[in-house]
Formats: C-alpha cells, structure tokens, sequence
C-alpha cells in the first residue's frame, strides 16, 4: 500500500510531461511550416533547429525544477518523448497534410495585403509627386514672371542701370508736362 502512494506523482509527473511533449511537438509543427513554406536554406535550418533546441530545453529544465526540484529523471525524458511522438504521428499528421493548403491560404493572404499596401503606398505618393509638381511650376511661373528674376540673367547691375534709366526718363517726362 505504501508503494502505491509513492508512485501516484510518478504517473502525474510523466503525464504532465506528456502535456510538456505534445506542446514542444506543437511548437515543433511550426517550424515544419517554415520549411514546408520554402524557408529550408541550410542556415535558416540551423537557426530554426537551434532555437527549437534551446527553448525546448529551457522549458524542460523549468519543468524538471517545477516538478521534481531539478533533478531530471527517466520518467520525465520517457513522459516527454511520449508526448512529442504521441503529436507528432496524430495532429502532427493532420496538420502536416494540410500544410501546404494552409501555406498557399496564407501566401495568398500576404500577397494580397502587399498588394494592397503597395497599390495604395504608390498613390500617395503619385497623388503626392503630382500635387507637389504643380504647386512647384505654379510657384515658379510666378517667380519668374516679375522682372526681377527675368532681369537677373542680364545681372543686377544691368537692371539697377535701366532702373534709373527709366526713373531719369520718368522724371524728364513729368518735368515736360508741368
């Protein structure tokens, strides 16, 4: 009877990380998108596998103190391992065979909204470029439509000297009337 008792926490313990398996099997299935998706360049599989490893590990040393106070035993590796089979020849299956009708609805998803963006992004900025070039030349017509400005290519000097050209002939003309 006292045995009994002592291996109740056993079987919790190697269910709970069973549950702990089929989550890292989850999160497994998520990278086997990446690379069902195209992203399977040898770097990128080392990046995605290192990190698969290293926060599977993090969260089965967490479950080991949580559980067992840090001392990882042969239930826990047997319950993980379990779990993440269990996974991935059930819902992994499934999910993996529906992969590739869930990566072309979201391709087609992502094509769509970058279309969208970028359709609306170069309207801005057409509307923007057109909207900017006409208060532009506007602008510049008017500039350059006063004398000074068409009188600036002759160089001021010229034009202060038809200045007082003009203001001596103006003045000639009004001495002339009075």
């Amino acid at each position: 009877m006292q045995q009994f008792f002592n291996t109740l926490p056993i079987f919790q313990i190697i269910l709970q990380s069973a549950i702990l398996g089929f989550i890292l099997g989850a999160f497994f299935e998520v990278f086997r998108l990446l690379r069902c998706a195209g992203i399977n360049n040898n770097f990128f599989v080392f990046i995605q596998d290192l990190t698969f490893m290293l926060i599977s590990g993090v969260c089965i040393f967490l479950f080991t103190f949580a559980v067992s106070y840090g001392v990882f035993r042969a239930h826990i590796f047997i319950g993980v391992i379990a779990g993440f089979l269990l996974y991935y020849f059930t819902l992994g299956k499934l999910i993996f065979a529906l992969s590739h009708s869930i990566i072309a609805l979201i391709r087609k998803i992502l094509k769509l909204l970058y279309k969208n963006t970028v359709i609306l992004a170069y309207n801005t900025i057409d509307k923007s470029y057109k909207k900017g070039k006409i208060i532009i030349e506007s602008w510049n017509d008017n500039r350059f439509n006063s004398s000074v400005f068409k009188n600036a290519s002759t160089g001021f000097l010229k034009y202060q000297e038809r200045k007082i050209a003009r203001e001596t002939h103006r003045r000639k003309h009004q001495t002339k009337k009075k």
